[in-house]
């Protein structure tokens, strides 16, 4: 392993008959070089870039650059210890157990959960014309825009559905 490591970092310098002193020098060297070349990082990294095919290139950049985007994003906004809710203030009043937590969340989260069910596209006429997993052939009717609503839905699920045509040129799966 030792040999291997060597000719990766490309040391042809023969370790076992140097002194404990020429060893620090050359450690000394070493971190000096290391420094110097830190200096000089965006350059040195640019350059080796360099050495690739322009569309590797361009895709390592872009990443680099979001990579360097995401790092100041975090650095902004400090980035978050946790995801738990640990506290929560309800109605004057401040929850920090789980089941008082559990115990004013449990409504709200349910509430959020059946918040659809009476929507135009979850009742009658809608509901059977679509079914609750969808029907293809009613959905590219309404791509194509040839799909005519039956009388009995809301106007605003009706305005929806002549907004739901695809532009021209986009292709519409038919099976």
């Amino acid at each position: 392993m030792w040999k291997r490591r060597k000719k990766k970092a490309k040391i042809d310098l023969n370790l076992k008959e140097m002194s404990l002193d020429d060893l620090e020098a050359q450690l000394l060297l070493a971190r000096s070089a290391y420094r110097k070349a830190k200096k000089d990082h965006v350059a040195l990294r640019e350059a080796f870039w360099d050495t690739f095919d322009p569309k590797v290139r361009d895709r390592l950049k872009r990443h680099e650059q979001a990579r360097n985007l995401g790092r100041m994003a975090r650095a902004i906004n400090g980035k978050l210890d946790s995801l738990q809710v640990k506290v929560v203030e309800h109605e004057g009043s401040i929850c920090d157990t789980k089941e008082q937590i559990e115990e004013v969340l449990l409504p709200v989260n349910k509430a959020k959960v059946h918040s659809s069910e009476n929507t135009d596209f979850l009742t009658s006429p809608l509901v059977d014309e679509f079914g609750y997993q969808g029907n293809e052939q009613t959905e590219n009717a309404v791509l194509q825009g040839t799909y005519v609503p039956p009388p009995s839905a809301s106007c605003y699920s009706k305005l929806f559905l002549k907004h739901c045509v695809a532009p021209p040129g986009l292709p519409i799966r038919d099976d």
